[in-house]
């Protein structure tokens, strides 16, 4: 149309299908009843009205409108975490390197290298995905939960996204050589993971969204902060294992809460010497932002796997989804270990002993792989490459297999 001009942002570097662009009008009358007016309008007399009536506090209103989208891009990250770290597992499964004997007899996915590296993510991608589950619930009726709904809605979408990133990074380094090849398709699933780390939001500005929700949410509609059980410091300081999983909760409710009274704390502090808003925000607590986002995410989802824990009803699957569950949350504390031995949380001998826990437990959830992948319905058909199959036999056919109909 005359005076409209959109013009595309350019091609991207993997998924170029992200709808980033522009449109400008030049002389080009839009008619009042048209306006997207859901918070402001202009009346028949030409004035602008508005309830909300600071421009930022306009913005953040209006931008709510993308929860849906970012629910989306949370779907697709896990998605592509899924297809990724079936693709690393099975493959792990089948390729054989040097065993006792000094031949190639021996699966990679044997190897404590692999397993460590590997089963981490698998319990992230699946407590994530119990976390998926709960903040689509809420997405759909937020009663009790409107308040929270932003945070919930942005939380997820931030971890979802690192989580992708991760889970194709590594999984990709562990399937070697054959992991750069584009038919392992890890390609696909970093390019979109580094989509959603940005689409709907920067993740990193999205965690000083979520707390600067929390913040107001606390202060100003009374919710509680999470409170551990048992006393952390006392009580949990002084024992010995603290990895079971009523523990590793509590530990996680006291990050977050920690956390948030540190952070609120050292904000007043800065504020009284003089400092703005955007002084004490932009330069000073950034980090202690970022941290607190994170806590208030992986305390949900911790909960979250609680809470669908105790509906099993098969005594064998709860088991071994416990493990999965603990997984998650002692790579979670040992990630911050230097936190909880600074606040007395943890003792060094917990400390030493959830380590050498943890490489225990990987063990047993490795010998459930794939139970586990089967858990989270991967669609192996749709994510097919040669490497979570027979791969041997699909590169031994001429062209690969391409022309002959090798696909397996």
């Amino acid at each position: 149309m005359p005076g409209v001009t959109i013009t595309d942002m350019g091609v991207k570097f993997g998924l170029n299908g992200v709808d980033n662009a522009t449109v400008s009008f030049d002389h080009v009358r839009i008619p009042r009843e048209n306006h997207m007016n859901k918070y402001a309008d202009v009346t028949p007399e030409g004035e602008f009205v508005c309830d909300i009536k600071r421009n930022p506090q306009r913005f953040f209103k209006t931008t709510e409108r993308l929860l849906s989208g970012r629910m989306c891009i949370a779907a697709l990250a896990l998605g592509c975490s899924k297809g990724a770290i079936y693709t690393a597992l099975k493959y792990s499964q089948i390729r054989k390197s040097i065993g006792p004997e000094g031949e190639s007899t021996v699966p990679i996915f044997d190897y404590q290298l692999q397993q460590n590296a590997l089963m981490p993510l698998l319990a992230r991608t699946i407590a994530l995905q119990v976390q998926f589950n709960s903040s689509c619930a809420i997405f759909a009726n937020p009663v009790g939960k409107e308040f929270e709904l932003l945070s919930i809605c942005c939380i997820t979408k931030t971890m979802m996204g690192w989580n992708c990133e991760r889970v194709a990074s590594v999984g990709r380094e562990r399937c070697g050589g054959m992991g750069y090849l584009a038919i392992a398709r890890f390609s696909e699933y970093i390019a979109m993971a580094h989509a959603a780390l940005t689409a709907e939001g920067d993740n990193r500005v999205l965690m000083a969204k979520i707390v600067k929700d929390i913040i107001t949410d606390v202060t100003k509609n009374g919710r509680k902060l999470p409170e551990a059980k048992l006393n952390v410091k006392t009580q949990i300081g002084t024992f010995s294992d603290v990895t079971q999983l009523d523990t590793l909760v509590d530990l996680l409710r006291f990050r977050e809460k920690t956390l948030f009274i540190r952070l609120t704390t050292r904000m007043a502090a800065l504020k009284k010497s003089g400092k703005s808003t955007f002084e004490v925000m932009m330069r000073n607590v950034s980090d202690n932002i970022q941290d607190l986002a994170m806590a208030y995410g992986e305390r949900l989802t911790i909960e979250s796997c609680a809470a669908v824990l105790s509906q099993f009803k098969n005594a064998e699957n709860r088991k071994v989804f416990e493990y999965v569950f603990r997984l998650f949350a002692m790579e979670t504390v040992k990630q911050n270990l230097g936190f909880y031995l600074v606040e007395g949380a943890v003792s060094r001998t917990a400390a030493s002993a959830l380590i050498e826990t943890e490489k225990a437990v990987v063990k047993v959830v490795a010998s459930h792989a794939n139970e586990l992948l089967d858990s989270l319905n991967i669609m192996s058909d749709a994510l097919y490459t040669p490497l979570a199959t027979d791969y041997e036999r699909y590169y031994s056919a001429p062209n690969y297999g391409e022309v002959h109909g090798a696909r397996l």
